[in-house]
């Protein structure tokens, strides 16, 4: 069995091509290998840091829900404490008060007055009011009659 140099240089050489694009592939194949890994690691960063956030939004949340909680409990608080003080300094008084008849008294002061005495300081701060005098319909239809005609009212 002889070799044949030709063929064999042939073989050679297709070799070489074989070696050539496998180590082209092999670096592609690398580069293309380190890029995902990146990729991946970056997106794991990510979501990491998603989660975080999240995380400390939920505490931020909750954090606020108790204190709300704490400052509705505290005004609550605040309330009965004052309920609590107003139902303690309010005693019924032993005396029942007298039922108003829809007038206005004069406040008592330790003196009397009457209606005749000076005491003008009195009389400035409460007027007098005058009741209309109540007339029988009888009454009333002889003063239309007796009004002078020249009067217009």
């Amino acid at each position: 069995m002889r070799f044949d140099l030709n063929f064999a240089t042939h073989e050679a050489r297709k070799c070489a091509d074989y070696l050539s694009q496998a180590q082209h592939h092999l670096t592609r194949a690398r580069k293309v290998d380190d890029e995902e890994r990146v990729l991946r690691e970056r997106q794991e960063r990510e979501r990491e840091a998603l989660r975080a956030r999240h995380l400390e939004e939920e505490q931020a949340r909750t954090r606020q829900k108790e204190l709300q909680a704490q400052q509705l409990e505290e005004a609550r608080q605040q309330f009965k404490m004052k309920t609590q003080n107003l139902l303690q300094f309010r005693e019924p008084s032993p005396e029942p008060k007298p039922k108003s008849s829809g007038r206005k008294k004069k406040v008592a002061t330790g003196d009397i007055y009457s209606e005749g005495e000076g005491g003008g300081e009195h009389t400035e701060t409460a007027k007098p009011r005058r009741r209309r005098q109540q007339r029988s319909v009888r009454e009333r239809k002889e003063r239309k009659r007796k009004r002078p005609s020249g009067r217009a009212s």
